[in-house]
């Protein structure tokens, strides 16, 4: 648990804001969420990309 908690601040500061995957406090609704949040605005552009999990 103490190696995560020196080495998970290093790593997120380099993910994306729009990253989701595997990252504390977001799950794949909010990922969602954030989908419809942004068709919504008209910004209809985006790449998806999503790993499935069965």
């Amino acid at each position: 648990m103490s190696v995560k908690l020196v080495i998970e601040p290093i790593f997120e500061a380099d993910f994306e804001d729009s990253s989701y995957g595997f990252r504390p406090r977001r799950s794949a609704g909010d990922a969602v969420k954030k989908i419809k949040e942004k068709l919504r605005e008209g910004k209809q552009r985006y790449l998806m990309q999503t790993l499935v999990l069965i």
